[in-house]
């Protein structure tokens, strides 16, 4: 069987063009698998059927995690979960707080957020944009 090297080549953009979007990597995997185990068909036939492209907004529009390091001059540090309300917000979940290299999972409302934490959030693109829009209103730009 030969594959074409521009075949190969447009694989690789789309799976990097899907990195820069914060797409996650077994998402990205399932994509690039799709389209070999197709026989590359996606790419040969520009018009996808309709059951094609819904299911690839399902996957892609599935729950995602991403991190947030809270810097100096953020002002959510010193608050607590609750306090800073990401979830009613943007419907982003803290699932998990990394500080000092120590995770704390499922940290409940009442923990405090401090300087240097790293927040590990779950939600949809949307979610996670709107959580990240609001982040930085509260950690200036060069401060996190």
């Amino acid at each position: 069987q030969v594959i074409p090297e521009e075949f190969e080549t447009s694989v690789e953009i789309f799976a990097r063009v899907l990195r820069d979007y914060r797409t996650p990597g077994n998402i990205i995997q399932n994509q690039i698998d799709l389209i070999r185990q197709e026989g590359y068909a996606m790419l040969r036939n520009p018009s996808l059927s309709s059951d094609r492209v819904d299911s690839l907004v399902n996957i892609l529009e599935a729950s995602l995690m991403d991190t947030y390091y809270v810097g100096d001059g953020c002002s959510i540090a010193g608050q607590t979960i609750g306090e800073v309300d990401i979830r009613k917000k943007t419907g982003t979940a803290i699932i998990a707080v990394i500080r000092k290299g120590e995770a704390k999972t499922n940290p409940g409302g009442g923990f405090t957020i401090e300087f240097g934490d790293i927040m590990v959030l779950l939600g949809s693109h949307e979610e996670l944009h709107s959580a990240f829009e609001l982040l930085k209103e509260v950690c200036p730009l060069g401060k996190s």
